[in-house]
C-alpha cells in the first residue's frame, strides 16, 4: 500500500477481531473463505467503478477545483456544482462559468 508519510496506517484490528474471523474460516470452510474473497472483490471492483462514473461525471468541474484551489470564490462555486445531484446522468455535464 502506497503512504503519504503522514504516519497515518490502515489498522485492520481496529475494524475485526482475528480471533473471530479463525472461528468464521473453520466453520465455513475454505470453500466458503474463497466465496467471501471473491464476493467482497467484486463488491470492492463495483465501488470503484460508481467512482469512477462519479469522477468522469464531475470531470470538468474537479479540474476547476485542482487548477483554482487558492482561490475562494471559484472554489465556493466549485462546490456548489458539486454539492447538487445531477438532473442528467451524462458523463460531463457539469460546467461552471468562465
Amino acid at each position: 500500500m502506497i503512504s503519504s508519510g503522514e504516519g497515518i496506517e490502515f489498522a485492520p484490528e481496529q475494524y475485526t477481531d482475528p480471533r473471530e474471523l479463525r472461528c468464521l474460516a473453520q466453520i465455513i470452510g475454505p470453500y466458503g473463505v474463497k466465496y467471501l474473497a471473491e464476493r467482497l472483490t467484486w463488491h470492492v471492483a463495483s465501488q470503484i467503478g460508481e467512482l469512477n462514473k462519479i469522477v468522469l461525471a464531475n470531470r470538468d468541474v474537479l479540474h476547476t477545483a485542482r487548477t483554482n484551489f487558492d482561490c475562494n470564490e471559484r472554489m465556493k462555486e466549485v462546490m456548489q456544482v458539486l454539492a447538487h445531484e445531477p438532473k442528467e446522468k451524462k458523463v460531463g455535464t457539469h460546467k461552471l462559468p468562465p
